[in-house]
């Protein structure tokens, strides 16, 4: 199939060319870019007419890997493992936010789980075991249970009113 007029040709998307000299790559570096990396940011990024965007983000700086999807549509995005600003349309790393997991929007959001979700602060080293495992939580709940019946106990050895 013949590309569209005004295309750039998809055949060297495999290598990462699809820039040309007036179109720089979404995330250059290098000698005056302004950019505060040796080269460290890949991914892809579209632009529509209208200032929108959508952005998926690699950074490999050492020690500091993240991973980013975003889109302008409601400021949504998904970070993952070193957290930090990031401004849209730019190449430059910004400050630290922390690190993990964060996904965020300024608009609306649902999580949906039809067969149950758990929410958990507990950490699972090397995430052994699977997702309905729940030992941890049962084990927590069990302990709380514990705790609530020896205060019931004292309190109603000291003749607290029920």
């Amino acid at each position: 199939m013949p590309s569209r007029i005004w295309t750039l040709n998809a055949a060297n998307h495999a290598r990462g060319q699809l820039h040309t000299g007036e179109e720089l790559p979404p995330f250059s570096a290098g000698h005056d870019s302004g950019a505060n990396h040796p080269g460290v940011i890949s991914g892809w990024m579209s632009h529509n007419h209208a200032s929108g965007f959508n952005q998926w983000l690699a950074d490999d700086a050492p020690g500091q890997l993240r991973t980013r999807l975003a889109t302008s549509a409601t400021e949504g995005q998904l970070g993952l493992g070193h957290l930090i600003h990031h401004a849209p349309l730019g190449a430059t790393r910004g400050p630290w936010r922390g690190s993990g997991f964060e996904l965020r929007t300024d608009g609306w959001l649902a999580v949906r789980a039809g067969e149950g979700m758990l929410l958990s602060a507990t950490a699972r080293s090397n995430a052994t075991s699977t997702q309905l495992d729940v030992t941890e939580t049962v084990a927590q709940l069990r302990a709380a249970e514990r705790t609530a019946k020896a205060l019931s106990d004292a309190a109603a050895a000291q003749g607290a009113q029920p």
